[in-house]
Protein backbone atom coordinates (compact mmCIF):
# COMPACT_ATOMS: atom_id res chain seq x y z
CA UNK A 1 0.00 0.00 0.00
CA UNK A 2 1.25 3.47 -0.87
CA UNK A 3 1.81 6.02 1.87
CA UNK A 4 -1.17 8.39 2.17
CA UNK A 5 1.07 11.38 1.37
CA UNK A 6 1.31 9.86 -2.13
CA UNK A 7 -2.44 9.44 -2.59
CA UNK A 8 -4.17 11.99 -4.84
CA UNK A 9 -7.20 12.02 -2.51
CA UNK A 10 -4.99 13.44 0.26
CA UNK A 11 -4.50 16.54 -1.85
CA UNK A 12 -7.82 18.28 -2.26
CA UNK A 13 -7.53 21.44 -0.20
CA UNK A 14 -9.85 24.40 -0.65
CA UNK A 15 -9.28 27.90 0.71
CA UNK A 16 -11.86 30.54 1.68
CA UNK A 17 -10.93 32.72 -1.31
CA UNK A 18 -11.75 29.85 -3.72
CA UNK A 19 -8.17 28.77 -4.42
CA UNK A 20 -7.65 25.02 -4.40
CA UNK A 21 -4.64 22.69 -4.17
CA UNK A 22 -5.10 19.35 -5.87
CA UNK A 23 -3.16 16.55 -7.54
CA UNK A 24 -1.79 17.45 -10.98
CA UNK A 25 -3.61 15.76 -13.88
CA UNK A 26 -2.71 15.20 -17.53
CA UNK A 27 -5.22 17.91 -18.48
CA UNK A 28 -3.08 20.43 -16.53
CA UNK A 29 0.14 19.77 -18.44
CA UNK A 30 -0.31 22.39 -21.18
CA UNK A 31 -0.82 25.16 -18.61
CA UNK A 32 1.87 23.86 -16.28
CA UNK A 33 4.40 23.64 -19.12
CA UNK A 34 3.52 27.19 -20.25
CA UNK A 35 4.18 28.53 -16.73
CA UNK A 36 7.44 26.57 -16.63
CA UNK A 37 8.62 27.94 -20.01
CA UNK A 38 7.79 31.49 -18.94
CA UNK A 39 9.72 31.06 -15.68
CA UNK A 40 12.98 29.28 -16.52
CA UNK A 41 15.81 29.39 -19.04
CA UNK A 42 15.96 25.58 -18.88
CA UNK A 43 12.36 24.53 -18.29
CA UNK A 44 11.07 21.08 -17.57
CA UNK A 45 9.18 19.72 -20.56
CA UNK A 46 5.58 18.61 -20.64
CA UNK A 47 6.98 15.06 -20.88
CA UNK A 48 8.92 15.58 -17.65
CA UNK A 49 5.75 16.55 -15.82
CA UNK A 50 3.86 13.67 -17.44
CA UNK A 51 6.52 11.25 -16.15
CA UNK A 52 6.08 12.68 -12.63
CA UNK A 53 2.32 12.17 -12.60
CA UNK A 54 2.13 8.88 -14.47
CA UNK A 55 5.30 6.90 -13.76
CA UNK A 56 7.21 8.22 -10.76
CA UNK A 57 5.82 6.11 -7.90
CA UNK A 58 7.20 8.36 -5.16
CA UNK A 59 6.21 11.67 -6.79
CA UNK A 60 3.90 14.32 -5.42
CA UNK A 61 2.76 16.66 -8.18
CA UNK A 62 0.33 19.38 -7.15
CA UNK A 63 -1.31 22.40 -8.72
CA UNK A 64 -2.88 25.40 -7.10
CA UNK A 65 -5.74 26.86 -9.05
CA UNK A 66 -7.96 29.90 -8.67
CA UNK A 67 -11.13 30.39 -10.69
CA UNK A 68 -10.36 27.01 -12.32
CA UNK A 69 -7.06 28.31 -13.78
CA UNK A 70 -3.74 26.75 -12.73
CA UNK A 71 -1.72 29.49 -11.03
CA UNK A 72 1.22 27.39 -9.85
CA UNK A 73 2.51 23.92 -9.05
CA UNK A 74 4.88 21.92 -6.90
CA UNK A 75 6.71 18.68 -7.66
CA UNK A 76 8.46 16.64 -5.00
CA UNK A 77 9.62 13.12 -4.18
CA UNK A 78 8.76 11.33 -0.95
CA UNK A 79 11.58 8.90 -0.09
CA UNK A 80 11.82 7.11 3.26
CA UNK A 81 10.39 9.95 5.32
CA UNK A 82 12.19 12.73 3.46
CA UNK A 83 10.50 15.09 1.01
CA UNK A 84 12.75 16.40 -1.77
CA UNK A 85 11.11 19.45 -3.35
CA UNK A 86 12.16 19.60 -7.00
CA UNK A 87 10.06 22.45 -8.33
CA UNK A 88 7.75 25.15 -6.96
CA UNK A 89 6.63 27.68 -9.55
CA UNK A 90 3.88 30.28 -9.80
CA UNK A 91 2.71 32.00 -12.98
CA UNK A 92 4.32 35.41 -13.41
CA UNK A 93 0.98 37.26 -13.22
CA UNK A 94 0.02 35.38 -10.04
CA UNK A 95 3.21 35.94 -8.05
CA UNK A 96 3.11 37.73 -4.70
CA UNK A 97 -0.43 36.39 -4.11
CA UNK A 98 0.54 33.69 -1.60
CA UNK A 99 0.22 30.69 -3.93
CA UNK A 100 3.77 29.40 -3.40
CA UNK A 101 3.35 29.82 0.37
CA UNK A 102 0.14 27.78 0.30
CA UNK A 103 1.76 25.00 -1.71
CA UNK A 104 4.73 24.87 0.66
CA UNK A 105 2.58 25.02 3.80
CA UNK A 106 0.49 22.11 2.45
CA UNK A 107 3.66 20.08 1.82
CA UNK A 108 5.02 20.91 5.28
CA UNK A 109 1.74 19.88 6.93
CA UNK A 110 1.67 16.61 4.95
CA UNK A 111 5.24 15.71 5.95
CA UNK A 112 4.41 16.46 9.57
CA UNK A 113 1.26 14.26 9.44
CA UNK A 114 3.21 11.44 7.76
CA UNK A 115 5.90 11.56 10.46
CA UNK A 116 8.62 12.65 8.05
CA UNK A 117 12.03 13.73 9.27
CA UNK A 118 12.83 16.60 6.89
CA UNK A 119 12.23 18.51 3.67
CA UNK A 120 15.14 19.33 1.35
CA UNK A 121 15.32 21.67 -1.64
CA UNK A 122 17.74 23.66 -3.76
CA UNK A 123 17.42 27.37 -4.55
CA UNK A 124 19.48 29.86 -6.50
CA UNK A 125 21.35 32.30 -4.22
CA UNK A 126 20.10 35.09 -6.50
CA UNK A 127 16.43 34.17 -5.92
CA UNK A 128 15.95 36.48 -2.96
CA UNK A 129 12.13 36.24 -2.93
CA UNK A 130 12.16 32.43 -2.74
CA UNK A 131 14.92 32.43 -0.12
CA UNK A 132 12.95 34.85 2.06
CA UNK A 133 9.83 32.67 1.78
CA UNK A 134 11.75 29.49 2.62
CA UNK A 135 13.44 31.17 5.59
CA UNK A 136 10.05 32.41 6.83
CA UNK A 137 8.73 28.84 6.61
CA UNK A 138 11.56 27.44 8.74
CA UNK A 139 14.05 26.25 6.13
CA UNK A 140 17.72 26.65 7.02
CA UNK A 141 20.91 26.45 4.99
CA UNK A 142 22.39 22.96 4.95
CA UNK A 143 24.97 23.15 2.18
CA UNK A 144 25.81 24.24 -1.33
CA UNK A 145 26.02 22.48 -4.70
CA UNK A 146 28.68 24.13 -6.85
CA UNK A 147 27.63 24.90 -10.43
CA UNK A 148 24.22 23.23 -9.99
CA UNK A 149 22.30 25.66 -12.22
CA UNK A 150 23.04 26.59 -15.81
CA UNK A 151 21.75 29.55 -17.83
CA UNK A 152 22.98 31.47 -15.94
CA UNK A 153 25.57 29.33 -14.22
CA UNK A 154 25.07 29.48 -10.46
CA UNK A 155 25.53 27.38 -7.34
CA UNK A 156 22.52 26.01 -5.49
CA UNK A 157 21.94 26.64 -1.83
CA UNK A 158 20.67 23.52 -0.09
CA UNK A 159 17.90 24.29 2.35
CA UNK A 160 16.40 21.92 4.90
CA UNK A 161 13.44 21.98 7.22
CA UNK A 162 13.77 19.37 9.93
CA UNK A 163 11.02 17.75 11.96
CA UNK A 164 11.55 16.21 15.38
CA UNK A 165 9.84 13.13 16.70
CA UNK A 166 6.02 13.09 16.67
CA UNK A 167 5.80 15.96 14.22
CA UNK A 168 7.74 18.41 16.39
CA UNK A 169 9.94 21.02 14.75
CA UNK A 170 13.70 20.99 14.68
CA UNK A 171 16.18 23.25 12.96
CA UNK A 172 19.29 22.36 11.06
CA UNK A 173 22.49 22.85 13.00
CA UNK A 174 24.08 24.52 9.98
CA UNK A 175 23.78 28.30 10.28
CA UNK A 176 21.82 30.27 7.69
CA UNK A 177 23.91 32.15 5.15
Amino acid sequence: MRNSILEPAAWDLEFPDGARIRWMRAADLTGVAAIERDSYAQPWTSSSFRFEIERQANAIALVIEAKQVVRGYACAWWIEGVLQINNVTVAREARRCGYARRLLEALIAAVRRAGGSRIDLEVRPSNQAARALYRNLGFRSSGRRRGFYAHPREDALLLTRRFGKRGGEGLSSVPSD
